[in-house]
C-alpha cells in the first residue's frame, strides 16, 4: 500500500486530495484488522469503500470496465455483500 490506514485518515482531515489517487483504497481487502488495531475504532475498511465510491463517480464519463484498475470487479462485489449481509 502506497498510503497507511493512519496516513489515508490524516490525508482525509487535511483534505489533501492525494488520498484520491493512491491505490491504497483499491487495495484494501475490508480484513477489519486496521478498525481491531484501531484505538478509536475508526473503521477504515468503510472510508476506504467510500473513497472508491467516490473515485468512481468522479470518474463516471470514463465507466468502461477496460478503464478500470483489475480489484475493482472484486471489491464491487465485496461491497455489495457487506452492505446486504447487514440487512
Amino acid at each position: 500500500m502506497d498510503l497507511l490506514p493512519h496516513q489515508v485518515i490524516r490525508y482525509l482531515q487535511l483534505g489533501m486530495d492525494q488520498v484520491f489517487e493512491a491505490n491504497s483504497s483499491w487495495l484494501c481487502a475490508t480484513c477489519f484488522s486496521c478498525e481491531t488495531q484501531c484505538p478509536r475504532g475508526i473503521d477504515v475498511s468503510k472510508i476506504c469503500e467510500a473513497i472508491r465510491a467516490i473515485k468512481l463517480r468522479q470518474d463516471q464519463h470514463d465507466l468502461k470496465f477496460e478503464n478500470q484498475p483489475p480489484q475493482m470487479p472484486q471489491q464491487g462485489l465485496v461491497s455489495a455483500y457487506r452492505k446486504l449481509s447487514a440487512y
